[in-house]
């Protein structure tokens, strides 16, 4: 969240101060930017490279800064090159505000789903009426309800749900039944499984179960 909220208010800073210079262009040192351009391609590109696979949110927020840093020395390495053949000092901050805008909409894209994961809201691709109607037909079940899944991070997905059960069932039973359960909750995309058992005659303690 604190990268998102970092990028999101440097996004606007850096759009606050281009809008102006689309107006009053000013004249850059296409050389220099020429060569600080490639340093920073090669160094904020092979950041980028390593951290591509991480999945987790905070990860990807990263690797969104990292993406903005790499976009922004190609533009201005493009930049460079045009402005040092040509007379085109609006290009430099033309280019930076379409990188910035481009980076910014996926910023608030990211703040959304890590807004869902505070708020507890059901995982994208967890259908909980599947893992429902799945796990009642399981032998010995006999209701599924109080069914509820959350995200820690946007990838590791959390259920917690009350099994009724027929019949009092041994240890060994149960065992198996609670096995059968994370099982095929694992399938479904819960990587863990918080499982209370009820028996029938047993009445649910909480409310609008």
């Amino acid at each position: 969240l604190i990268n998102g909220v970092v990028l999101l208010a440097g996004s606007i800073v850096v759009i606050v101060h281009v809008i102006p210079r689309l107006f009053e262009p000013q004249i850059v040192d296409a050389t220099g930017m020429l060569w600080l351009a490639m340093l920073g391609i090669a160094f904020n590109g092979f950041a980028f490279w390593r951290n591509r696979s991480s999945q987790s949110l905070n990860a990807k927020m990263v690797n969104w800064h990292l993406l903005e840093d790499v976009l922004g020395w190609t533009v201005v390495l493009g930049g460079s090159i045009v402005m040092h053949f040509g007379d085109y000092p609006w290009l430099d901050p033309l280019m930076a505000l379409g990188v910035t805008l481009f980076i910014l909409w996926n910023v608030i894209k990211s703040l959304g789903r890590v807004i869902k994961i505070f708020l507890q809201s059901n995982p994208e691709g967890v259908d909980l009426s599947a893992i429902e109607r799945e796990l009642r037909t399981l032998q010995n079940v006999e209701d599924i309800h109080d069914v509820h899944a959350w995200s820690l991070d946007g990838n590791y997905h959390v259920l917690s749900l009350h099994v009724v059960i027929s019949q009092i069932p041994d240890p060994e039973t149960l065992v198996l039944l609670k096995t059968q359960i994370r099982e095929q909750t694992k399938k479904m995309g819960i990587d863990h499984a918080t499982i209370e058992i009820e028996l029938p005659s047993e009445a649910c303690v909480l409310e609008n179960c």
